[in-house]
């Protein structure tokens, strides 16, 4: 199972444009997928209210992907964390059932190296190759 930085696993350094240590130990967390939602919301404060920014892109990819269909369910800053307003419950990140962690840990992680490169998320192309998909999704 991919982690997602905690307290307890320290994110790695991101620095770089390639982070490989994760793909050869499911033990090394990903990015920190809260503090990097949170650098994105915090820095499209300044904008117009018709703008799109990279948080409402980043937010609108992870909808999509865990299902959030409703317009209730959405995710949202507060109080130095991020919640996910989803099926009639709030929770941080965090605290999401393993496969949504998951899912948030490689999504923004892979999104992360995109924004980072200076590509729009709209405009990125590239594939992903995700070995044992089940593995991750549904850990033992």
């Amino acid at each position: 199972m991919r982690l997602m930085a905690s307290q307890s696993l320290p994110s790695p350094d991101s620095s770089g444009r390639v982070r490989a240590d994760n793909l050869f130990s499911g033990e090394v967390p990903l990015h920190d997928a809260d503090a990097w939602l949170r650098e994105l919301y915090d820095q499209g404060q300044d904008r117009y209210a018709t703008e799109l920014t990279a948080y409402d892109l980043m937010v609108r990819g992870l909808r999509t992907l865990l299902r959030m269909e409703d317009d209730a369910e959405t995710f949202r800053v507060h109080g130095g964390h991020v919640y996910a307003d989803f099926r009639g419950r709030t929770a941080r990140l965090d605290q999401l059932s393993d496969g949504q962690r998951t899912i948030v840990a490689l999504t923004t992680d892979i999104m992360s190296m995109v924004h980072q490169s200076g590509t729009s998320t709209l405009e990125a192309e590239g594939i992903v190759v995700v070995d044992e998909i089940g593995a991750n999704l549904h850990p033992s």
